[in-house]
């Protein structure tokens, strides 16, 4: 299996067995934003009272 293929699978599996209840999502928020990270992604954590979102203004590797 690709690396990234392997990747893509790790990350959805941490995603499902997070509590992400609506109005709740900062884990899976969290979960997504480190992924990008780690993978050479420049993401921007907003924290809202509301929620944590992530925004990015591009999906290029730096």
């Amino acid at each position: 299996m690709q690396a990234i293929t392997q990747r893509a699978i790790e990350l959805l599996k941490q995603m499902i067995a997070a509590p992400s209840i609506s109005g709740n999502e900062k884990e899976v928020s969290d979960i997504v934003f480190n992924f990008l990270k780690d993978n050479g992604y420049s993401p921007t954590q907003i924290v809202t009272i509301i929620k944590s979102l992530f925004v990015t203004n591009n999906l290029r590797k730096e």
